[in-house]
């Protein structure tokens, strides 16, 4: 339970931290992140609302890490 209680605060965390306004460079970054660790911990459709958020924060013609 401790356990899952750490999770939430972490998550709580990371959203506050991509809302406070960070570049897009920075937003996509820890999103991206953000969303494997999700993957991880096969929360699946959490994972998919998080790439589907950090889209906003990408251009494919501007960014050739995609």
């Amino acid at each position: 339970m401790l356990r899952y209680l750490a999770f939430r605060e972490h998550k709580r965390y990371i959203l506050q931290v991509i809302e406070s306004g960070l570049p897009y460079k920075d937003a996509k970054v820890v999103c991206l992140n953000y969303a494997e660790f999700e993957k991880f911990l096969a929360n699946i459709d959490y994972a998919r609302t998080l790439y589907k958020h950090s889209s906003q924060f990408t251009n494919p013609r501007s960014d050739p890490s995609l």
